[in-house]
Order: C-alpha cells, then sequence, then structure tokens
C-alpha cells in the first residue's frame, strides 16, 4: 500500500513540478537515501521527502526530520514540523 501510495505521489508531482518528484522516487525505509534527498539542492523536493516520511510514518526518520526544522526554506520547515507531529504525536 505504501508503494502505491509514493507512486501515485511521484507521478502527480512529476506533472506538476518534475524536480520534486525525485523526492518519492526511493525506498520508504531507507533512511539514508531519504537524508540524501532532505540535501537536495531543490526545496520543493526537500519538503515533498519530508511530508512522504511523515505521510507514511517511516520508523527512524525522526532525526532526519529534526535536521530538517533547521532547513533554509520555510515551506521545508514547516514540511519537517507536520511530518515530526505524525511521527512524534504530542501526548
Amino acid at each position: 500500500m505504501r508503494a502505491l501510495i509514493a507512486l501515485a505521489v511521484a507521478a502527480a508531482l512529476a506533472l506538476a513540478a518534475p524536480a520534486a518528484a525525485r523526492a518519492c522516487a526511493g525506498d520508504l525505509s531507507d533512511i539514508a537515501y531519504w537524508r540524501a534527498v532532505l540535501r537536495d539542492p531543490d526545496p520543493r523536493v526537500r519538503a515533498r521527502a519530508a511530508t512522504a516520511l511523515g505521510e507514511n510514518r517511516t520508523a527512524g526518520a525522526g532525526p532526519a526530520l529534526r535536521e530538517a526544522l533547521r532547513d533554509p526554506d520555510e515551506e521545508v520547515r514547516r514540511a519537517a514540523a507536520r511530518a515530526l507531529e505524525r511521527l512524534e504525536p504530542r501526548r
């Protein structure tokens, strides 16, 4: 199911913003891949990567998302914060 969601998101993003589609190409459990994507030069790619990690509640993504909270781009920071809320909801 997660792979299907990632594929659908990648297809939609490919139509809207080709660079952002790169953020949905990897295995959701491959944290090293996602760390690299969260450092992509394109902020749309970084934001989409953070969103994908949160939507899929990817185990082990917390540290990478916390790093993204310091991203220079505001939208990336917002996406990382939303993703962390999904991964680590307040009690």
